[in-house]
């Protein structure tokens, strides 16, 4: 799955002008294209912010590895201000998956 931002750009504006002839606006859309946090933070707030301008609910679905430095960034600008009146983050973790950045080992049962 890629994940530079040209491709995730024009894959999620082309999927999100689809979404809005055949759905409208108003609805919920996961951003889970492979591992969402391995694009930068810039990159990853605007594609946020090409779904909302096809007014979906956009929603970002990571594996939980990034850290508060990442978070920061994609969530408030270069100002300090918030990109966004809603950020919604949906996390988990597969049972099999290595511990996220910075986290100490999950204990083996």
């Amino acid at each position: 799955m890629r994940t530079d931002r040209d491709h995730t750009f024009t894959q999620v504006e082309a999927q999100m002008t689809f979404l809005r002839g055949a759905r409208g606006t108003g609805q919920h859309a996961q951003l889970i294209g492979g591992e969402v946090s391995l694009l930068d933070a810039d990159d990853h707030a605007h594609t946020l912010e090409v779904m909302l301008r096809h007014g979906r609910k956009p929603m970002r679905m990571p594996h939980g590895d990034f850290d508060e430095s990442y978070l920061r960034r994609l969530a408030l600008d270069a100002e300090g201000r918030p990109r966004f009146d809603v950020l919604r983050i949906a996390g988990h973790r597969l049972a099999d998956a290595r511990p996220p950045r910075g986290a100490a080992p999950v204990p083996r049962a």
